[in-house]
């Protein structure tokens, strides 16, 4: 048995009943250090799917890395404009 999800309160991470309850809590406090929220931006999904995009066409083979970041940098451009 886990925890359904990951309190916010450390507290409740040290909690006898939360050792008995979720056995892998210890793992779970080293995985959620690296965590970020993602980047606050009015075109954030849209860029993000212009990566996603570009960098599946690359791991294909259909495209270098060195093509896929390009090409996601122009269409990235011509939502946000360069810099």
């Amino acid at each position: 048995m886990h925890l359904d999800e990951m309190s916010v309160w450390k507290e409740v991470w040290l909690a006898e009943a939360t050792r008995i309850k979720d056995p892998d809590i210890d793992l779970k406090k080293k995985q959620i250090i690296g965590v970020y929220n993602r980047p606050i931006h009015p075109q954030y999904r849209k860029i993000s799917s212009s990566l996603q995009t570009w960098l599946h066409q690359a791991l294909l083979g259909k495209v270098t890395a060195a093509e896929a970041l390009h090409n996601a940098q122009i269409e990235i451009d011509q939502l946000i404009g360069p810099d």
